[in-house]
């Protein structure tokens, strides 16, 4: 595993406090979850365009042989 370093607000950081007490975690944990799931979802996005793109692209091709 990786260390990383990241500044946050006072606002953010007592936020994220809260919500480690409330789920009985550590503010790192809390971060790390929410990093990964922001990764998957721009990695998920990535594909989505992608294949739009790719599907457009299809469709423009064989439209053009027409």
């Amino acid at each position: 595993m990786t260390n990383v370093s990241v500044s946050l607000d006072d606002k953010t950081i007592a936020g994220l406090d809260e919500i480690a007490r409330r789920y009985g975690c550590s503010m790192e944990q809390c971060i790390a979850e929410a990093i990964a799931e922001y990764v998957a979802g721009c990695q998920d996005e990535y594909r989505t365009d992608f294949n739009a793109v790719s599907a457009m692209e299809r469709s423009f091709f064989l439209s053009a042989g027409e």
